[in-house]
């Protein structure tokens, strides 16, 4: 399994940053976006756009790229930057209630006018992960709906 690094940036009211293999040699540098699904398509779609750069000397595709075995982790630059990626999915009022932080503190951090402790940025991540690993277990049951077919009237 491939592993590819996205470092992401928010600056300028745009997301920006870089895609880099597991050990370093960047894939894809200066992406940007205001969007950070757009960002992230972006980011993940480059190894899709770069593929010559795979090309073995027959001219062949590495059996991971043609498997699609390969992944991404996400590298925030900041704590700001973090919470604006993640703010339409996760609101500060319900990172707020999840944390424990005041929304007021939460809002400084996101837009940079103050920095929290590392055990803070412990606790808003964790809190985050916590989050997404409900949203990934949650299931929804499915009930049988019977259907009623309507019967035509009999004649006398």
């Amino acid at each position: 399994m491939k592993h590819f690094i996205i470092n992401i940036n928010w600056k300028n009211s745009e997301f920006t940053g870089s895609v880099y293999h597991d050990y370093g040699v960047a894939v894809v540098e200066n992406l940007s976006s205001p969007d950070f699904h757009e960002f992230i398509e972006l980011a993940e779609g480059s190894i899709e756009i770069v593929e010559p750069c795979f090309l073995d000397a027959n001219g062949d595709y590495p059996k991971w790229y043609k498997d699609k075995e390969y992944d991404f982790s996400y590298n925030f630059q900041d704590i700001a930057t973090l919470l604006k990626a993640y703010s339409l999915y996760v609101p500060l009022a319900t990172l707020s209630k999840a944390t424990h932080i005041n929304k007021g503190q939460l809002s400084h951090y996101a837009n940079r006018m103050k920095q929290p402790r590392d055990k803070q940025n412990e606790n808003i991540i964790q809190k985050l992960h916590e989050i997404g690993t409900r949203l990934c277990n949650c299931t929804l049951e499915q009930q049988e709906v019977l259907t009623i077919k309507p019967t035509t009237p009999q004649k006398a």
